[in-house]
């Protein structure tokens, strides 16, 4: 059985994780600290690097199989090498992106991942990626309105190109509906055979 940390900035996420690994056999621990989401969002980027660093050395002392890193913005503030493998939500959701031969739409709720993320994508994407950031549902999941924050998400998709896909795994639900690319699709394989 494999045994899979998570580091989650908000609760809702570990519903995601857990729906992705239902059939099966591993055994998940989440760890949820939404704290750093507010340090970044208030321009303290030295403390936020900090705590997830700490975060980070501290869930490896678990000696988990793999630790799974499930936000764009902890992975941007990451700086430390573990003892233990390590997966970041982006790196298999880039690598499938990279073989969409159309031009892509990349989704957002937190304009605070945008640059980040884009910086890390072009390192697997040479094409240029439309940017659209949806308006208020991002500061609604953080405030625990997790059906707001679906709803404005949904009414948002519904016209978006095929070639489009979401950025964070809190739009995972309304992106399914909508049958876009999301983080989620790549990972299971990805921590199973060890990529």
């Amino acid at each position: 059985m494999i045994n899979i940390a998570c580091l989650h900035a908000h609760y809702s996420n570990i519903a995601y994780i857990e729906r992705a690994f239902y059939s099966h056999t591993v055994q998940l621990e989440h760890y949820v600290d939404p704290g750093v989401m507010w340090h970044v969002q208030h321009h303290q980027i030295e403390q936020a690097k900090m705590q997830v660093g700490k975060q980070l050395q501290w869930i490896a002392t678990t000696k988990p199989d793999v630790l799974v890193v499930t936000c764009t913005n902890y992975i941007a503030l990451m700086d430390a090498s573990l003892s233990v493998p390590m997966i970041e939500i982006d790196v298999p959701f880039f690598k499938l992106l990279k073989q969409q031969k159309l031009p892509l739409t990349l989704f957002f709720t937190n304009p605070q991942t945008v640059e980040g993320t884009l910086k890390r994508l072009y390192t697997y994407v040479t094409r240029e990626v439309e940017v659209v950031v949806i308006p208020k549902a991002f500061d609604l999941l953080m405030a625990g309105d997790k059906v707001a924050h679906d709803k404005i998400v949904m009414a948002a998709l519904q016209d978006a190109p095929k070639n489009a896909a979401v950025a964070q795994l809190s739009m995972v639900d309304a992106a399914e509906k909508n049958g876009l690319l999301h983080p989620l699709m790549p990972l299971v394989e990805a921590i199973l055979n060890n990529e």
